[in-house]
C-alpha cells in the first residue's frame, strides 16, 4: 500500500487494528474486542477529577558551590549574606 499523507496511513492502521481486534485467537475461540468488553470493560472506571502528580523527595546538602545535585543534574541555590 502506498499512503500519500499521515492521515491516509493512520486511517489504514486503526482499520487493520480494528480487524485484528475482531478476529478470533487461537486457542481461545473468542477475539481481543469480545474479551475486552467480557472482562476489562465492567472493571473499568472514571478517571480521577484531579491529575496524579509524579513527586520525589530527597534531603540534599548544598555544596560549597551553592548547588544541589538531583539525579545527576545540578541546582543553583540562593546564596544566604
Amino acid at each position: 500500500m502506498t499512503f500519500f499523507s499521515v492521515a491516509e496511513l493512520n486511517e489504514a492502521v486503526i482499520e487493520e487494528t480494528r480487524k485484528l481486534n475482531g478476529r478470533p485467537m487461537t486457542g481461545i475461540g473468542t477475539s481481543r474486542h469480545d474479551l475486552f468488553l467480557e472482562l476489562d470493560k465492567p472493571a473499568l472506571r472514571p478517571l480521577p477529577a484531579e491529575r496524579y502528580l509524579i513527586s520525589q523527595w530527597k534531603k540534599a546538602k548544598v555544596h560549597i558551590d551553592y548547588h544541589v545535585d538531583v539525579a545527576r543534574t545540578y541546582y543553583s541555590v540562593p546564596i544566604r549574606s
